[in-house]
């Protein structure tokens, strides 16, 4: 063996993180080794007190320049909207709430009251599944991802399902994105302990609220109707097979409000590696379809017939926008008229629209008063022949409904016009009822909890081995940990590792176990390099280095060299 010649040790670089805020959440991003990656691509709601109107929702997203994206959470709806392609590493079960969440808002058309900062704005109906599909490489659970100087690991949070945390492999040290976490009996896959050196902790949102589990289990049997806004696809999972067990002799009606409920459904059904073991083994159907006590409905306009200590599930826009239109019905009676007159319709369409509403409102249990009156509305339509403010509208509601007809266009307002209609809106709004505020929204509501779903900085902290924690909440934290601030670019100082080149010359084979190597040139353990590269073909192949070792996935083999002998071996 040629005598192996050492030079001075690299300068290694050191990773450099900022948060960056949309609204009330962040994503994270890193600086690696001329390498930028970005963890989570928030996109949040734009505008207050939403309304039945004409426009689509309008949501904030910021601009990103990263190579690789990592999604941990259904708060990601940025990567609908992104202009460049960037490969976006996501679990399925996430990925399929978020196209889920995208279709729910884009079933809205409203009016809002603006916002100060106007900036990075964007229509739900820009959004570009197809491409974020091209991008899409999908994840599981303890899968590791190899790149050329680093790792990622994706791990369970234990929070919700499919949520995942991200530990990276950076030389000899485990850095963590945290997003979420709980050491609870969840309906997630639960995670594995492992010892970390640094956390990167996302969190922004803090309930101090005094309300806990048990107050809102006691709060639920008061006799009231309880309506809950709230995420569909994560928290109403829990809350909902929480109730359903624990009130399951108490005979309360639940009541869920939700478009998309079947395919939440069908979600859970069909995720069982992504569920708790509990679930798994213990339950056919962990979600069924068909539940004692449990009614469904497309929107809270349609909840009729509700016992008095009845509990609703909706949605915070399905809430924000039925109760703040009662008394607004008349805006949409005004579009089908205009819709009428745009495709000639005579007076007897005229009269078949006006039959259609009253075949919805007897659907629905409305009063002949309440028939009247949406009659009367529908009439009245006809009466403004000439604004251009109605060819606005029109122009919207078109745009918003694709290439629905006009008879599904004129079907989509009238359903507008019974969420906003007084008379069928108040039959839950003029009710006895309060608003249980479970997702810390910022929102007017009877009561608000802190679920305790999570679990504190002090339980990660022991659960992952007293690792430093940066945080952009500095919630929890301890002397030697780091609060950073949004937009603030921190240096995380990783422990130097040597990198060394050893200089090998007229060398003609070397052992490999049962294999052979042929070269003549440099080898670093930073990466494998040969001016006259006459290696085997594997090395031919895409490699990575991680602790000593190289990596070739493609092989599905591992290589490293102790003094003088290469050892090949599968992995």
């Amino acid at each position: 063996m040629p005598p192996l010649f050492l030079t001075a040790p690299r300068q290694y670089a050191m990773p450099a993180i900022k948060f960056t805020r949309c609204k009330e959440n962040s994503f994270l991003s890193m600086d690696l080794h001329n390498d930028r990656i970005q963890f989570d691509y928030p996109a949040e709601i734009y505008g207050k007190n939403h309304r039945i109107g004409d426009k689509p929702i309008l949501i904030k997203v910021k601009p990103v320049n990263a190579k690789k994206i990592f999604i941990s959470s259904n708060n990601a709806l940025g990567i609908f909207f992104m202009k460049k392609n960037v490969p976006i590493y996501i679990t399925r079960p996430v990925y399929e709430q978020l196209v889920l969440r995208l279709r729910e808002l884009q079933g809205y058309l409203v009016n809002y009251d603006d916002e100060h900062d106007k900036t990075d704005l964007r229509s739900v109906n820009d959004a570009n599944i197809t491409k974020a599909e091209r991008n899409i490489i999908f994840i599981t659970y303890n899968e590791i991802t190899y790149f050329d100087t680093f790792m990622v690991e994706a791990v369970s949070s234990n929070t919700f399902l499919g949520w995942s945390n991200f530990i990276l492999h950076v030389q000899n040290r485990k850095l963590a994105y945290v997003s979420t976490f709980s050491l609870k009996g969840r309906i997630s896959f639960k995670m594995e302990p492992t010892k970390l050196h640094v956390i990167i902790y996302n969190q922004r949102q803090i309930n101090t609220h005094g309300h806990n589990l048990d107050d809102f289990l006691r709060i639920c049997q008061d006799d009231m109707i309880k309506i809950i806004p709230i995420d569909m696809s994560s928290m109403f999972l829990e809350l909902f097979l929480f109730l359903l067990n624990t009130t399951r002799d108490m005979n309360i009606r639940i009541c869920v409000v939700s478009s998309i409920y079947t395919a939440i459904n069908r979600i859970v059904n069909g995720c069982g590696k992504w569920l708790n073991k509990k679930f798994r083994i213990e339950q056919h159907d962990p979600l069924p379809l068909i539940i004692k006590n449990v009614t469904y409905c497309d929107d809270l306009a349609g909840v009729n017939e509700l016992d008095d200590d009845s509990i609703v599930f909706c949605t915070k826009e399905e809430f924000d926008v039925t109760n703040n239109s009662i008394d607004n019905g008349a805006y949409y009676g005004e579009m089908i008229g205009v819709l009428n007159k745009e495709n000639g319709e005579s007076t007897n369409g005229e009269k078949a629209q006006v039959t259609r509403a009253k075949v919805l409102n007897k659907e629905n249990g409305k009063s002949t008063n309440g028939e009247k009156a949406q009659v009367t509305r529908a009439k009245e339509a006809v009466v403004d022949e000439d604004s251009p403010e109605d060819d606005v509208r029109i122009k919207r509601i078109n745009t918003a409904l694709g290439g629905a007809d006009k008879n599904e266009r004129i079907d989509f307002i009238i359903r507008s016009i019974l969420k906003g209609d007084t008379t069928r809106a108040k039959g839950l709004f003029n009710r006895k009822y309060s608003v249980l505020n479970v997702m810390g929204y910022d929102m007017v509501s009877d009561y608000s909890f802190d679920l305790n779903l999570n679990s504190t900085v002090p339980e990660m902290r022991t659960f992952y081995g007293d690792p430093v924690i940066i945080s952009n909440s500095g919630n929890g934290l301890k002397e030697n940990d780091i609060a950073v601030t949004d937009e603030e670019v921190y240096v995380i100082n990783v422990p130097n590792v040597d990198y060394y080149t050893y200089s090998i010359k007229n060398a003609e084979r070397m052992s490999a176990g049962d294999n052979l190597l042929l070269f003549d040139g440099k080898i670093r353990n930073e990466r494998l390099a040969c001016t006259r590269n006459r290696l085997k073909r594997m090395f031919r192949e895409t490699y990575y280095l991680y602790d000593g070792q190289y990596f070739f996935p493609g092989l599905r083999k591992k290589v490293w060299f102790d003094n003088d002998v290469f050892y090949i071996e599968d992995y």
